[in-house]
């Protein structure tokens, strides 16, 4: 009891935080934002970016600017998807590899604290949908995508996701 919890805190403050040590309640999210001592706190963001942010944490894998464009137009009070991706980084996105970002690690698996199961499925529906708008995906993207559709429960998307796969380059599958 007492003693795990300061476990928790002290990998937290470090920065090393792993899913089965996270606090897992209601406000999960704004307790783990006061752990890691951030003063930014997702309350403060409008409830639409928000979203948007519990939406990109439950990516498997770093998106595109691209994608998070097309990510950011499935939440109706988002419009500007650019200043918003902006506004993020730094704070709740950062630059995981050139042309990539992700949610900052403390956030990473965040909806799971807060989001019903519908509300977790439907974010794997609209990162599915953003990943796939994208022309040329790499082989890690095409994973990303069948997880995706396996997740969302979508057997169309699971059927698209194929038709995807069918079309990387070989010199890409190879690479990978």
């Amino acid at each position: 009891g007492d003693r795990r919890r300061r476990h928790e805190v002290r990998r937290v403050g470090r920065g090393v935080v792993e899913r089965d040590v996270l606090p897992r309640h209601e406000g999960g999210l704004e307790r783990l934002a006061g752990l890691r001592g951030r003063r930014e706190d997702l309350r403060t963001l409008v409830p639409d970016v928000a979203s948007f942010v519990y939406a990109a944490s439950e990516a498997t894998y770093p998106l595109s600017r691209a994608m998070l464009l097309e990510l950011a137009k499935t939440f109706s009070g988002i419009v500007n998807g650019g200043d918003v991706v902006d506004s993020l980084e730094g704070k709740w996105l950062e630059r995981s590899f050139p042309g990539r970002l992700a949610v900052t690690p403390i956030l990473k698996g965040a909806a799971e604290q807060v989001w019903t199961e519908a509300q977790k499925i439907q974010a794997h529906v609209r990162l599915f949908d953003a990943i796939a708008s994208v022309r040329q995906i790499d082989v890690a993207d095409a994973a990303s995508l069948l997880f995706h559709a396996l997740v969302a429960k979508d057997g169309q998307r699971l059927l698209r996701c194929a038709r995807i796969i069918e079309t990387i380059d070989e010199d890409a599958v190879t690479k990978a």
